[in-house]
């Protein structure tokens, strides 16, 4: 039999406003739970207008998202009483029995109202034992529903331009604010906020952006702090005067509280900060479970330290007044293309009680050369050791010593031509691979010869002397047999000093 079914009341979604006659005026403080019901209110006539007798029917409620065929959104059957009249009153969901015939996308009415096209639905009804009840109604607005226009959209954007205040809990996934809001406690996808906001509990799910000044704390000593991320360790910007020198903190897995309190989020990691106060940047860190500890510090004048907070140079690393303070610094290489590397150590090792070695000295070291420094400067004495760690000398040096590739002292022995004649003037001898006399001192320490040295009334029988050669610029051996008697098997000793180690010019 073909029914029509005639609406008295529109379909109120409760969800869109609140009368203060169905559900009662909410007070001050109070957030109200939007039920997931629809009252629903018809007349159910047969074909030929007259009303169904009074009794009860099965309908069967379908939304669609088109007036025709379509996608089916929700779908349900509840059973209705009718007056004598016809009149039937119904709430969805509640009672009655889902339909799963067509696979409706949701079970629930509150999905299919507030889903991106929520804004087109209709319903169809069908009397058990006939057909479907055509044309399919569409639902619309309540007249003072407009008014909730702002609130329907704030899943998405929610805009105020007045107030905002949120007195116990909200989650919203966009929202922004031109004036002022007071958030007491929110989920918040995203905020943004054009003049001021104060927020007591706000937990940002996405995204917080702030269109102007923000503060966290509003006194002197009203310290707070922000944490950023989450999981087992946490990001945290802080204040905690006198507790930590005044300025602003960023620490991670870590944070001191307004009253000096240290908070350590994982107990079984490390823990760091990076404070920011009046003309001075420190870094400090910490071990597991423990409060960080300062570094490193730039100070007002660009000065670094390193295992100091008072660096008196642009750079230093280490302190005499910090125990245990060690001043050294480590330096590497790497070719790009083969495995030539080196890693050197320069500085002032620290070693404790012990002071016969390197300890407290100035020390360059190739790590990978040995157990004791190259080279040293001990402290107390000035002297320098190369090779040595125990210089007894301003310069000690266990191994050899060359300058400009050269032993700095040479000793050579030449052969000397025989003389069995009285010569009166000079003879040379240029011995090869002969010294320069630019570079080298030189001078004759010894000679041996064969040959009769009696007393002559000649006087010098053999005069040996060291001569310049400036026609070569090298060094050769003079020497005059002053004796008619025979001389042979003539050899000098020369011994030869680079001039950087002597200013005497011969």
């Amino acid at each position: 039999m073909k029914r029509t079914v005639q609406v008295l009341l529109r379909a109120l979604w409760a969800g869109v406003f609140v009368v203060a006659t169905q559900l009662g005026a909410p007070t001050p403080g109070q957030a109200q739970q939007v039920p997931d019901r629809l009252n629903y209110q018809g007349m159910l006539r047969k074909g030929d207008g007259t009303p169904e007798p009074a009794g009860y029917k099965d309908i069967e409620f379908r939304i669609y998202n088109t007036p025709t065929a379509g996608t089916l959104q929700w779908a349900r059957t509840h059973r209705v009483s009718l007056d004598a009249n016809g009149l039937f009153n119904v709430v969805l969901m509640e009672g009655g029995s889902p339909i799963t015939q067509g696979s409706p996308l949701y079970n629930d009415l509150t999905s299919v109202f507030t889903a991106a096209d929520g804004q087109d639905r209709y319903i169809e009804l069908t009397v058990a034992g006939s057909t479907p009840i055509q044309p399919r109604q569409r639902f619309v607005t309540a007249a003072y529903a407009f008014l909730a226009a702002d609130v329907t959209q704030a899943k998405e954007n929610f805009t105020v331009m007045g107030s905002l205040t949120v007195q116990n809990s909200a989650r919203v996934q966009s929202l922004t604010v031109d004036t002022t809001a007071t958030l007491n406690e929110a989920t918040v996808q995203s905020l943004t906020v054009g003049s001021s906001a104060t927020l007591n509990k706000i937990t940002p799910a996405s995204t917080l952006t702030v269109d102007g000044d923000m503060e966290i704390g509003l006194g002197n000593t009203d310290y707070h702090h922000l944490r950023l991320g989450g999981g087992n360790s946490s990001g945290y910007l802080y204040g905690s005067y006198p507790a930590l020198p005044d300025g602003i903190h960023l620490g991670y897995n870590y944070y001191k509280d307004a009253s000096g309190v240290d908070h350590v989020r994982n107990l079984g990691g490390p823990t760091s900060r990076l404070s920011l106060g009046y003309g001075e940047i420190k870094l400090a860190t910490g071990g597991i479970n423990t409060p960080p500890t300062n570094h490193m510090i730039l100070d007002q004048y660009g000065r670094v330290g390193i295992g100091t907070t008072s660096p008196a140079q642009l750079l230093q690393v280490g302190s005499a007044s910090v125990e245990n303070s060690q001043g050294m610094i480590r330096l590497g290489s790497r070719s790009g293309t083969e495995s030539y590397m080196r890693t050197w150590d320069i500085g002032v090792p620290q070693t404790g009680s012990d002071l016969s070695g390197q300890g407290y000295s100035f020390v360059i070291d190739d790590i990978q050369l040995g157990t004791t420094p190259e080279f040293m400067i001990k402290y107390g004495s000035g002297n320098v050791g190369i090779g040595t760690t125990s210089p007894a000398a301003k310069l000690d040096v266990n191994g050899d010593v060359k300058i400009k590739s050269q032993a700095p002292i040479a000793i050579h022995r030449y052969p000397l031509p025989d003389k069995t004649v009285y010569v009166d003037i000079p003879n040379y001898y240029d011995p090869p691979n002969a010294y320069s006399i630019n570079e080298w001192s030189a001078a004759v320490i010894g000679f041996t010869c064969n040959g009769d040295f009696s007393t002559s009334s000649i006087g010098q029988l053999l005069n040996i002397a060291m001569q310049k050669n400036t026609a070569t610029g090298k060094w050769r051996v003079q020497f005059d047999v002053r004796h008619h008697s025979t001389l042979n098997n003539i050899v000098v000793d020369v011994m030869y000093i680079r001039k950087e180690l002597t200013t005497d010019d011969r």
